[in-house]
């Protein structure tokens, strides 16, 4: 942990020392750092399983902060085209020393040292798992036909084919709650079998298929977020409790799912792939890189917005209070979202167009390098804690932990508190299911024991006639 705390400190004299102008010298050094951060940290914890929250978030923040200015930058500032928006190209430098300090304050929020009961973490058990399951499965069936029938399919090809389709609102809603019911039925499922000591064959077929039809017809419309954070579920659940991988499996694993990705990316807009290279497949995680350079920019113009920009994800949490808080304090989702203040900053008000933001430019736009620093070493901590609780087979442990797995890639990209709703969904819907299937095995339960009292009851009533008649017919 102190070797850790002076690679914050490194990175840290880095970022203050880093020149007004691009230097390709100290951003290659902050990538060799990045890597030594790195293989540091795998070395002291020898995981058995690669495939966690770790290793895809690291892969994904070295593509979202490091491949630009090392590798194209000085090549082609304007390699993708979100970079001719324009930024300023004196704060690469610094941006990239930026992202350093906040992977460096991750790992050493990683590195925080929690002991694990193993008579605990042997304790495998949630009550009536079965019964969740077949509850939460059917919830989940009946959410996909809906959104289906409702036009969801068509709304999705029509938002990434740029055509119009007529627009319905509550569609958004079914599209909101599938994620958090599809991973408490995976995760139910998962308890099911392993509480049971059945293998994976017993796994549901019924379920099974939707899960993968869910998938290709997502796909078929060009979307990729639900189809990404529903596979990494899978494949956390699957290597974490059943198939342990290796680091080079995990690789290609990944370059696989990002290739796969980029060509949905490339056919819903009708690009041809001839021309594409090896880079290209990683363009929608480098372009938010031009964030980081917004961020600082803004800063080093108006301030920090002492956690105002930080508001939008976290009001969204609880229902209602976004539009509670913006309306009762005159707020604007521009000032309360760091990716629509990127989006005006590029476009003016013209929002029809995002450039998203990141969750280094969002810390740093909030609070400065400190909130960078703290923040990123409490999301370290966070997910420490987490598998510590998967660790215990805490069941709102390993649904909270399977969400951020899911939102692993997307987290580079986004707002550092875009995770907060999911997961809060998610937590409120397993607790809703679990006292509905209480409810109902009670209620089972009383019915079965008044029809059990009742035939009790006709028994004895047999039981008294048959002793009447028999003593009449021997008078």
């Amino acid at each position: 942990m102190l070797l850790q705390a002076i690679f914050v400190l490194i990175s840290l004299a880095l970022y203050v020392l880093s020149p007004q102008q691009y230097s390709f010298g100290l951003c290659l050094t902050c990538g060799i750092l990045y890597l030594l951060n790195i293989i540091y940290y795998y070395y002291k914890h020898k995981k058995k399983n690669f495939f966690d929250f770790d290793t895809i978030f690291s892969i994904s923040f070295f593509i979202t902060f490091f491949i630009y200015p090392i590798l194209l930058f000085p090549i082609n500032p304007e390699y993708f085209a979100a970079f001719s928006f324009g930024f300023n190209e004196n704060t690469v430098t610094k941006a990239t020393s930026l992202s350093l300090v906040g992977y460096s304050s991750y790992i050493l929020g990683r590195c925080y040292n929690t002991s694990i009961n193993k008579e605990k973490s042997q304790n495998i058990g949630i009550v009536h798992v079965k019964d969740k399951f077949k509850l939460t499965s059917f919830i989940y069936y009946i959410l996909l036909l809906t959104f289906i029938l409702l036009g969801g399919l068509s709304q999705l090809q029509a938002l990434y084919n740029n055509t119009i389709a007529a627009e319905n609102p509550i569609v958004n809603y079914f599209a909101a709650i599938l994620l958090p019911i599809v991973t408490i039925a995976i995760v139910l499922q998962t308890f099911y079998i392993k509480q049971s000591k059945r293998t994976l064959k017993s796994v549901s077929k019924i379920f099974f298929i939707t899960l993968i039809a869910t998938l290709l017809l997502f796909l078929s419309t060009g979307s990729r977020t639900l189809p990404l954070a529903i596979a990494l579920i899978i494949l956390w659940i699957f290597t974490y409790y059943y198939y342990n991988l290796s680091l080079l499996k995990v690789f290609t694993i990944i370059l696989c799912g990002c290739l796969i990705l980029s060509l949905v990316g490339l056919l819903r807009i009708d690009e041809s792939t001839d021309n594409l290279k090896f880079v290209d497949i990683f363009m929608d995680l480098i372009i938010n890189n031009r964030n980081t350079f917004l961020a600082i920019e803004l800063v080093d113009e108006n301030g920090i917005t002492y956690g105002k920009s930080l508001l939008a994800y976290i009001l969204r949490a609880i229902p209602f209070l976004s539009g509670i808080v913006h309306s009762l304090f005159n707020l604007s989702t521009i000032e309360t979202s760091s990716s629509y203040l990127f989006t005006y900053e590029t476009f003016g008000s013209d929002l029809t167009i995002g450039v998203g933001s990141n969750i280094i430019a969002d810390l740093y736009l909030a609070f400065g390098v400190t909130g960078v620093i703290i923040f990123m070493l409490l999301l370290g901590m966070f997910i420490k804690f987490l598998e510590r609780e998967v660790e215990y087979n805490n069941v709102l442990a390993i649904l909270t932990y399977a969400i951020m797995m899911s939102q692993s890639v997307f987290l580079t990209r986004s707002e550092y508190f875009f995770p907060l709703n999911i997961i809060v969904l998610s937590l409120f819907s397993y607790v809703l299911i679990s006292n509905i299937t209480k409810i109902f095995i009670n209620e089972t339960n009383l019915i079965g024991l008044h029809n059990l009292r009742e035939h009790n009851s006709e028994r004895r009533n047999r039981k008294s006639n048959i002793q009447s008649h028999t003593i009449i017919r021997n008078t």
